[in-house]
């Protein structure tokens, strides 16, 4: 897959996953602008990193990002592919820690049976 294909669809991704603007009366954090600008780009350059990878799928993989931490949920299709998403997401800029949330797929399917 090209290049750039490949960013457009990482950026589609964080852009879908990026959570709604909260109501003004809610009594929640509040987040200042140049920080969730931050974490969005982090999300954007983790996931072009994730989608760079040929031998990756992604496809189940949900990325978040707050204050630098990466957070990888979803589903892979082995622990090799979990393992070699967290290696990635280390190795891009900015990142100061990642949590490994991703479940395998055959493990899931064992636990319904």
């Amino acid at each position: 897959m090209p290049t750039i294909i490949r960013l457009a669809l990482a950026l589609c991704l964080v852009f879908a996953a990026a959570p709604a603007r909260p109501d003004p009366g809610d009594a929640i954090e509040r987040v200042r602008p140049a920080e969730a600008a931050g974490d969005a780009w982090l999300s954007a350059r983790v996931a072009a990193a994730l989608l760079m990878d040929d031998d990756l799928a992604i496809s189940d993989m949900q990325i978040t990002t707050h204050d630098g931490r990466v957070r990888l949920s979803g589903v892979v299709d082995s622990d090799e592919d979990g393992q070699a998403a967290e290696r990635i997401v280390w190795r891009v800029e900015g990142v100061r820690a990642v949590v490994n949330s991703l479940s395998v797929r055959s493990a899931l399917s064992a636990q319904r049976h």
